[in-house]
């Protein structure tokens, strides 16, 4: 037969050098079989719980065809028909961890798992060039948390194991994360993808619980949900270089600011969408159960 095009075969190269599953479909599973079976389809439910930079599956018509709701954090795909909003739920903080002195938190903080993932708006590769930065130009003041830094991650890097970038501000996996955070100035808040409207997990959330000031880069309409002085928007600086003067030039003064607005914005009703409730609300109306 005809061969797929140049850029297909490509990116299906790509994705196995990668690591990530070609071929992967989802309503193959028993328990859908069993709820088709039983006669309630109208009762069941497809949640879009990742994006596509982690999971592409999640977006194939095919899929969205099997279901008759559909519950999307996505802004763009809800028509309140078939696709219904809902908000990544973030677990409830009932402590907030004490509070760290200005003058003795280090200047900035990541967390994450390092991935790798071949769709175009990916932001793992911004987030790992953040990193790259201040860990060159800030190697006391920067710090590294999270799954699989150290590690071959790709199939290349499991081949070439020399290709693992050796980290010297790589501290390993953080076992009281809001904790941790509170020892810094700063967060990175990258999400996965940046072209989502309404795509917003619980990296803002973590870091104002925590007491530090989020750098947030991700969902594009993130002001819609989030108040604007909660948070430093990372869209507003052209390069590292750039973000990095902001941040060692900011006065205690002004970041308190941000640390109040945090503080006021967690405790308002617009956090509450944020929470579990809320999903368990969305499910019960799109379902009009």
């Amino acid at each position: 037969g005809e061969r797929p095009p140049f850029a297909k075969r490509l990116k299906w190269q790509l994705k196995r050098l990668l690591g990530q599953k070609v071929d992967s479909f989802y309503p193959t599973r028993q328990l859908y079989k069993e709820g088709i079976e039983a006669g309630m389809r109208d009762r069941m439910l497809f949640i879009i719980w990742e994006g596509r930079s982690v999971y592409e599956q999640n977006f194939v018509e095919s899929l969205w065809k099997k279901f008759d709701k559909i519950l999307t954090w996505d802004d763009n795909l809800v028509d309140h028909d078939k696709f219904f909003k809902y908000f990544l739920p973030i677990p409830p903080r009932d402590k907030r961890p004490d509070s760290v002195p200005f003058s003795q938190k280090k200047l900035l903080v990541n967390m994450s798992i390092n991935r790798y993932s071949t769709y175009k708006h990916e932001l793992y590769s911004i987030r790992r060039k953040s990193i790259n930065y201040f860990e060159s130009g800030y190697p006391n003041d920067f710090d590294l948390y999270g799954l699989r830094w150290d590690k071959a991650v790709t199939r290349l890097q499991r081949l070439f194991p020399f290709l693992v970038k050796k980290r010297k501000t790589y501290r390993g996996i953080a076992e009281d994360k809001l904790g941790t955070f509170s020892r810094y100035k700063f967060c990175l808040c990258y999400e996965n993808n940046g072209d989502a409207n309404g795509y917003i997990t619980e990296k803002i959330f973590d870091a104002m619980n925590a007491g530090t000031v989020p750098i947030y880069l991700g969902a594009p309409n993130i002001e819609e949900y989030v108040d604007r002085d909660t948070f430093i928007d990372r869209r507003h600086f052209k390069n590292d270089e750039e973000l990095a003067r902001f941040l060692t030039n900011m006065k205690e003064e002004g970041y308190n600011k941000y640390i109040e607005a945090g503080l006021r914005f967690i405790k308002s009703e617009r956090y509450d969408k944020f929470l579990p409730g809320h999903l368990a609300d969305s499910v019960i109306k799109a379902l009009n159960i």
